[in-house]
């Protein structure tokens, strides 16, 4: 994440709305921050439907950053594409 103070968590609501239900929390630091389907943009902020373990909700998405995994080669070819959901 980008943008959490390192004393503080980002909030995980039940809606795209700062005004919405807070279900939980995530720490600054957190990983395995899976993006689902889900974005809708309210106002100038775009908020991001995420899983992280088993806390599912909204998160603005400017304190989320995208992680790219390094590629690997395999010692044998693909058989098709692979569609896995973003992780943050």
């Amino acid at each position: 994440m980008e943008g959490v103070d390192a004393a503080d968590t980002l909030n995980v609501r039940t809606a795209p709305d700062a005004r919405a239900e807070v279900l939980g929390q995530l720490p600054p630091d957190a990983t395995g921050v899976l993006g689902m389907e889900g974005e809708q943009r309210v106002g100038p902020a775009v908020w991001r439907k995420v899983k992280c373990r088993n806390l599912v909700g909204w998160v603005n998405a400017r304190f989320l950053i995208p992680h790219v995994e390094k590629a690997v080669a395999s010692p044998e070819p693909a058989k098709g594409p692979v569609r896995e959901p973003p992780r943050w």
